[in-house]
């Protein structure tokens, strides 16, 4: 069976039946683990839609990250220091999560972490200066490495 398969998608190719942007219910082949079929695999596939919801899931993205470029506002709550908001574009599904904050070499800041909430934190500078270069953030669900 798996042969056929292979040879199902070298057809295709010889055909030129490329597609560059598939549509919510266009299929992707996969193969599933099934010790029955040769190969331990069997044929199945999934929904492109379902796809990409899996692929944006937590258990498949369980790090967020990013980068502070001019974001730094005076925020009531925080006297004397500057602060950055961070809303993921995805939230986690609880605050289970741990999150860290790190400057590119040269700029001395004694970072802290505030409000974390399922859907983002402040990023707390200790001071009213902004730094000078990139702050790189980043968020790992608790569980994971």
């Amino acid at each position: 069976m798996a042969l056929n398969n292979l040879t199902n998608f070298l057809n295709l190719i010889t055909l030129g039946r490329f597609k560059k942007t598939p549509q919510p219910n266009d299929v992707v082949a996969l193969g599933t683990p099934d010790r029955k079929y040769d190969g331990r695999y069997k044929p199945t596939f999934i929904r492109w839609e379902d796809l990409v919801a899996a692929i944006n899931s937590e258990s498949i993205h369980p790090v967020k990250s990013g980068v502070t470029e001019d974001a730094w506002n005076l925020v009531d709550g925080f006297p004397g220091t500057l602060v950055a908001q961070i809303t993921f574009a995805t939230p986690f599904a609880d605050n289970r999560y741990s999150p860290y904050v790190t400057a590119e070499y040269g700029d001395q800041y004694s970072f802290s972490i505030a409000d974390v909430t399922d859907s983002g934190f402040k990023i707390v500078t200790n001071s009213l200066v902004s730094p000078k270069k990139q702050v790189y953030w980043g968020a790992i669900k608790l569980g994971e490495s």
